[in-house]
């Protein structure tokens, strides 16, 4: 959900301005505010826990609100394909259907410990948390194939591993500054944070809806307008890129909460620095993970004997071309939110027009390319808006900053690119 998302990554980063000082009447002016670091060194036991107390109440109405959507719209789609199973009785079925609902909405409602523990700097901890419950889970299927159960027990396992991680997550986070969550409770609320948030989080769930919805336009476009091979062979290779997207993604993910934590300290230096490294891990992975996929993927294709084609190298050169471009700009608006330069709403809008323009101009001469030109024209102008902001905060020249990353990173993928062209000629 959209609106989830967004309130996620707002409330992480006022998890971290609140712990390093930054009071709850503040989160609303922080695009305002002269942050001294002389000034941003001690933890508010009061202030933290109120903020805390002020997440649960979110995120139990996020719960019952995403309850209400799955159980009207959920259970509307499901309707007709639950009516034609005949292998269990489509009673049982809605008895799972409504366990998923529930248990999946009062999962949302937990949010607040994984939250804190990624504010807080301790998002290894919560990553080794989920990636042990995901073990647990993994593992209790592949039993499952040595016994005889049905789908329906499996999708109920999985629900049950949800909650695995749940009450993991509860205890690490209880393991860490105790003494504010002896402070927690649903009796306190506060508004200030609330709108607080929602500022933030209607801009965010905004631009998610805008994405995705112009991320699957191409795949749906093609894949009812061209051939079966012109098809699976554009969406395989698109594939490829969301996989590593989200490798930058998860790789940019880790770092945020620093540089909130720089920004939060005012400490202009080490946020340089923290950023800095973090967009050459995100870049050194984009890299990293494009040459791998270049060298692997034609044998894993033959080797397995897929259905696809990996043959068209102007389609693979352009989607990396079009993909890192786009991969700095979401970067750099990622590491805006941290000193609350919040963009997005406005960049997907310039996007989704100037992407929309594009293809208008193609109209009638559509090709798969021509999705891509549109990405890279899209993102291309949203640029404009992007770099007098983000690094007007950082007082930086894009020039000076960017040549030994974005400028760097950028020429050693054409050169790969012009490599992986000519060899394949």
């Amino acid at each position: 959900m959209a609106v989830q998302a967004g309130a996620i990554t707002t409330l992480t980063r006022f998890v971290v301005y609140v712990t390093h000082g930054v009071r709850i009447k503040e989160l609303s002016n922080l695009n305002r505010l002269e942050i001294k670091s002389e000034n941003r060194n001690s933890l508010n036991v009061e202030e933290l826990s109120l903020m805390l107390s002020t997440m649960k109440w979110i995120f139990i109405l996020l719960g019952v609100v995403y309850f209400f959507v799955l159980s009207i719209v959920g259970s509307w789609a499901l309707a007709g394909p639950i009516s034609e199973v005949k292998s269990v009785s489509n009673e049982e079925v809605w008895i799972v259907w409504w366990f998923v609902a529930s248990t999946s909405s009062l999962y949302l409602s937990f949010n607040v410990y994984q939250i804190f523990l990624d504010g807080i700097g301790e998002v290894k901890k919560a990553q080794m948390v989920l990636a042990v419950s995901n073990s647990i889970g993994f593992l209790g299927l592949v039993l499952f194939v040595w016994v005889d159960v049905t789908l329906l027990n499996v999708l109920m396992y999985q629900q049950a591993i949800l909650f695995i991680s749940l009450y993991g997550l509860y205890r690490e986070s209880h393991t860490h500054m105790l003494e504010v969550w002896n402070l927690v409770s649903l009796k306190r609320f506060s508004a200030e944070a609330t709108l607080a948030v929602w500022d933030s989080a209607w801009k965010g769930s905004f631009t998610i809806i805008i994405a995705n919805g112009i991320k699957h336009f191409s795949g749906i476009y093609i894949a009812n307008t061209f051939n079966g091979a012109i098809t699976s062979n554009f969406l395989f290779v698109k594939r490829l890129f969301e996989i590593i997207d989200s490798l930058n993604l998860s790789t940019l993910n880790v770092f945020l909460p620093k540089v909130a934590r720089a920004f939060s300290v005012g400490d202009a230096i080490l946020k340089y620095e923290v950023t800095r490294n973090s967009l050459y891990l995100v870049y050194g992975t984009f890299i990293i993970a494009y040459v791998t996929m270049l060298l692997l993927t034609p044998t894993l294709v033959s080797t397995l004997g897929l259905n696809v084609s990996f043959d068209d190298v102007s389609l693979v050169i352009i989607f990396s071309f079009t993909h890192f471009i786009l991969r700095w700009l979401a970067s750099m608006m990622a590491i805006g939110h941290q000193s609350h330069v919040i963009l997005d709403h406005k960049v997907v809008l310039i996007y989704a027009v100037v992407y929309i323009g594009t293809l208008l101009l193609y109209t009638g001469d559509i090709t798969p390319y021509v999705f891509l030109y549109a990405m890279i024209s899209g993102g291309i102008s949203g640029s404009f808006f992007v770099i007098p902001a983000i690094y007007k905060k950082y007082k930086v020249k894009f020039f000076g900053f960017e040549k030994f990353l974005l400028i760097s990173f950028f020429c050693l993928l054409a050169v790969i690119n012009a490599i992986y062209y000519y060899s394949n000629a």
